[in-house]
């Protein structure tokens, strides 16, 4: 199995991101190699019997290159202090996104400037996009 990993901020530049952000899985190994050695992620090769850690708020991706089988685990966000990893973390789109949702109902401008933040961070993550439809929705009928 192989492994494309990025810190908690993702790719380092917006070349990357457009290049990695949609590639297909099969397709990494090319289009990484064609990256800037700065803006490449880190790669790792699985072989049978290994097991791979992933930190929280990491990028990753994989591709299988033959049958596998693969146990994975996540934290749930009820277990995360999203408030403290946003701001350990500020280039991560993951943990402003959150923190906005965490904060919306207390400090709801706030919360619209991180939403936006990772938006701009991952213009091509539908997840935060359609989800910031959805709050919008939510300010105009409350």
């Amino acid at each position: 199995k192989r492994w494309w990993l990025y810190p908690p901020g993702g790719p380092p530049t917006p070349e990357a991101y457009d290049a990695v952000a949609l590639c297909p899985a099969s397709q990494l190994p090319e289009v990484t190699a064609a990256l800037p050695r700065d803006a490449r992620p880190i790669e790792v090769i699985q072989r049978p019997g290994e097991g791979v850690f992933v930190p929280a708020l990491w990028w990753h991706a994989t591709y299988d290159e033959g049958p596998t089988l693969g146990i994975g685990s996540q934290l749930s966000m009820a277990e995360l202090d999203i408030l403290s990893m946003a701001a350990h973390h500020p280039t991560s789109a993951f943990a402003l996104y959150h923190a906005g949702c965490e904060m919306h109902k207390t400090e709801e401008e706030r919360a619209i400037e991180l939403f936006e933040e990772a938006i701009e961070r991952e213009p091509l993550n539908f997840y935060f996009a359609t989800n910031q439809i959805l709050f919008y929705l939510n300010m105009v009928f409350h």
